[in-house]
């Protein structure tokens, strides 16, 4: 699987729609960085995406969405990708009002939303303690996700504190074998090599210990 690469999936998955980037600059001093494409009165779906990763995991849908003739709109969360927190604790609360800004600067009133992974723990977090965002929304979708209790069920000694948990990403990313299974979960079904290295790529830049506090929430936090 790793030696047949898919050089056109790959160059599909590197490079998004033509388009136009945005920085919404927080007033604690956060960075939420924006990618807009596709027709300007076109319906409008926003994408966004699960730990470790980009707004780039969502280009080989938002490229054929655009043609489409859609509105599509993806951001990194903060501590992922170009949307920074000066390396400080990233936490629910503050990717929830995230979320809420992304969704008023795009004075959206009836957009799809659709959330990968913890992104959708975050949007079920946001739609939950703010029941008036869901305003902005004509429907949401949600793709491989969960509402929180990450590690319900699990033995205690084995998820001991975020430190812990952020310790198991690294394993994974060390064992190609499981390497390439994190990334086709990442992906879905029809797992291309091409597509899980590029996502490997992406979680291994992430700087997971900033992430740690998070990695905690949705083990205590439920919705």
């Amino acid at each position: 699987m790793a030696s047949s690469l898919d050089t056109d999936t790959r160059h599909a998955l590197r490079n998004g729609p033509p388009g136009e980037v945005v920085d919404l600059n927080r007033d604690d001093g956060a960075r939420v960085r924006v990618h807009l494409a596709g027709d300007p009165n076109g319906d409008v779906v926003v994408l966004t995406h699960g730990y470790g990763l980009t707004a780039a995991s969502w280009n080989l849908v938002a490229t054929p969405l655009v043609e489409q003739g859609f509105r599509v709109v993806t951001f990194d969360w903060r501590g992922h990708g170009g949307s920074l927190d000066d390396d400080r604790h990233v936490t629910t609360d503050e990717l929830v009002s995230d979320l809420r800004t992304v969704l008023e600067h795009l004075e959206a009133d009836d957009a799809l939303l659709v959330a990968h992974s913890t992104g959708g723990f975050i949007t079920l977090a946001t739609l939950v303690e703010h029941p008036e965002a869901a305003d902005r929304l004509r429907g949401l979708i949600l793709v491989a996700t969960l509402a929180g209790d990450l590690f319900d069920g699990a033995p205690a000694d084995a998820v001991d504190g975020a430190a812990t948990r952020t310790s198991v990403p690294a394993r994974l990313l060390r064992n190609s074998t499981l390497g390439l299974l994190l990334g086709g979960f990442a992906q879905g079904a029809g797992v291309s090599s091409a597509v899980s290295e590029e996502l490997l790529d992406e979680f291994a830049r992430t700087n997971h210990h900033a992430l740690a506090t998070l990695i905690g929430e949705l083990s205590n936090r439920s919705y």
